[in-house]
């Protein structure tokens, strides 16, 4: 019960499952329906005595339906479905305890609406096969058709201090719509005639009627065993994929309680000269979720290198074992907080670093800057720790223009091998709605690389941009983040990295009309942003801190109708260059980041 002056609510039933509450009258009582094993009965709830009592007793495989008040408090009509499974109007009488069926028909009637006079319910039935208003009149149980409608009509309530009854529509080619029907109406059609061949599948029954079951009866076990999920496997996909370079394809199975999850990929070409696998097993039974797997040539990163027109590819061979411990304090449908750990051991190996030559076909071997040595390879045994916590109510603005939430990611990584070094990485967000229209996102991120790591592996602010895919759940696509200030290109490498970024962003267009295969523009949205970074050894003096301003648009490009990127044209530049202003602008373009996570 919501109070509507203060603001605060409270919970009136706990864990009975209730539902369909009606205020009587006199505004002292709650009548609701309540269902324990799948069986429906009424209660009432009193105000003043903050007590529950039970008003029905159904045992068999009954269902209640919108229970509704008499004018004088004294009966409660509503649906009842029995265990024939017909669903008709019925009405319960306080003082002698007696339920009385008020409708017999074959359809459907739900619904009830008490006449002010008490003389007569209005309820909606399915009867001629199209929901319309019906009324039965509680002295003689005649039965009169109020409304005659192909599309459909349901009853909602009588209109307050009025003579008219408030109902909705089917939802047409534009929206469901509110109308007043006038209770007293004459029906100007006919009964619906059908012949018996399109009809029967009304009345027709089995031939062999199942007993109606007893869920409070005791049940006989005639055998125990131990449950293993090895004796019940149950296929679950396969696709096999055959193109000119070759054939791939991948299989998934799993266990009949689907708490056994095994997942096979692969891939060769024509040649079989070369080919790659994985294997992947996912538990889900005991404890926490955890699982294994085993990669060979199918598991790769790749991000923007040293301004290199091919980027850093890497192809990382191994195994890992993982698992994960989410947690939810409290009700909260929106905080979760997770804890993983995650064991890997693999082999990275850098491709060559390629530019493309402007005047041959050949590519050329990439000169690598002063800032970024060429890749290393080497073999590695990775322990990771991590910890995420995530407050935001999922909504379709999430994609686009986020008003609330905040985040929180923590992770540790212990590397040895032939490289030895630790990886520290605190990452974390938030929104706020500033009015109506605008929202205020901040960003922080650290990182810090302590010991001998490889050459690809560096903390630091880069003239590289990274690719942000909102929509793919993780907004940050690959293993590394480049970070890049927008409206600078200067380079600093170092143990320590801090990035940060703050947005005021605000709507522009609701919808940008551009189709293209599919593939579509969705909303776009402004921003006035700073970003602000640093990076340095530990054991060093930092420089001074980089920061820029600018203002950029948002547009989303959709496949059907989600989200899968956000492309970004702004302008930014330091605090002394736009002091130094000439009137040139630096257009970018580049992907958009919404939330990290």
């Amino acid at each position: 019960m919501l109070n509507l002056e203060t603001g605060k609510s409270e919970w009136l039933t706990k864990s009975m499952r209730a539902n369909h509450p009606d205020w009587s009258n006199d505004g002292t009582k709650i009548v609701f329906v309540a269902h324990q094993n799948g069986i429906g009965n009424l209660f009432t709830y009193s105000l003043e005595m903050d007590e529950i009592e039970q008003m029905t007793n159904f045992a068999d495989d009954v269902q209640i339906l919108s229970p509704k008040w008499s004018p004088n408090d004294k009966n409660i009509a509503f649906a009842l479905a029995g265990a024939d499974g017909n669903t008709d109007i019925a009405m319960l009488d306080f003082e002698s305890g007696k339920i009385q069926n008020l409708t017999d028909n074959d359809a459907v009637d739900y619904l009830p609406i008490w006449n002010p006079n008490g003389s007569e319910i209005i309820f909606t039935s399915h009867k001629g096969s199209t929901p319309n208003l019906h009324s039965v009149n509680l002295q003689t149980l005649e039965q009169r058709q109020i409304t005659d409608v192909g599309e459909a009509v349901f009853g909602v309530q009588w209109t307050p201090n009025g003579s008219t009854i408030l109902a909705t529509t089917l939802a047409n080619v534009d929206s469901t719509r509110i109308v007043q029907i006038d209770p007293t109406r004459q029906i100007t059609t006919g009964d619906l005639a059908i012949r018996e061949h399109f009809s029967k599948w009304r009345t027709i029954e089995p031939e062999h009627l199942l007993e109606t079951a007893n869920p409070a009866a005791p049940v006989e076990i005639l055998n125990t065993e131990k449950y293993k999920f090895w004796k019940y496997p149950q296929h679950f996909m396969s696709l096999v994929m055959p193109d000119n370079y070759g054939i791939s394809g991948f299989t998934v199975w799993s266990d009949a309680l689907g708490k056994h999850l095994l997942q096979a990929f692969g891939w060769t070409p024509w040649n079989f000269e070369n080919g790659g696998f994985l294997l992947g097993y996912i538990n889900a039974q005991h404890g926490p979720l955890w699982g294994f797997n085993y990669f060979e040539n199918t598991r790769y990163d790749w991000r923007f290198y040293d301004g290199s027109a091919s980027g850093l590819l890497e192809r990382l061979d191994g195994w890992d074992f993982y698992t994960s411990v989410p947690y939810n304090f409290g009700n909260s449908m929106s905080s979760s907080h997770n804890l993983r750990f995650a064991l890997t051991f693999q082999h990275r190996e850098p491709f060559d670093i390629k530019d493309w030559n402007s005047g041959t076909e050949k590519d050329t071997i990439h000169i690598f800057s002063e800032y970024f040595p060429a890749p290393e390879e080497g073999k590695e045994t990775v322990f990771s720790i991590g910890y995420n916590w995530l407050n935001r109510r999922p909504h379709s603005s999430n994609a686009r223009l986020p008003k609330n939430g905040f985040g929180v990611d923590l992770n540790y990584d212990f590397v040895i091998g032939d490289f030895k070094y630790q990886r520290i990485e605190s990452n974390g967000f938030f929104n706020l709605p500033l009015g109506k229209k605008y929202a205020f996102y901040s960003r922080l991120k650290t990182k810090t690389l302590l010991g001998t790591p490889p050459a690809q592996e560096f903390a630091g602010i880069t003239n590289e941009h990274s690719i942000y895919a909102n929509g793919f759940g993780e907004a940050i696509l690959g293993n590394q983040e480049n970070h890049n200030l927008r409206g600078s290109d200067e380079i600093r490498i170092g143990e320590q990295m801090i990035f940060g970024s703050s947005e005021i962003r605000f709507p522009l267009l609701k919808k940008v009309p551009i189709n293209i295969l599919g593939i579509s523009t969705g909303s776009m949205t402004g921003a006035i942003f700073s970003d602000y970074g640093n990076a340095f050894d530990l054991d060093e003096t930092p420089e001074d801190w980089i920061v820029t301003f600018g203002v950029e648009t948002k547009t989303e490009i959709k496949l059907g109708g989600g989200t899968i990127f956000q492309w970004a044209i702004g302008t930014a530049n330091t605090l002394d260059g736009w002091k130094n202003y000439d009137g040139d602008l630096s257009i970018y373009g580049r992907f958009a980041l919404v939330n990290p996570f």
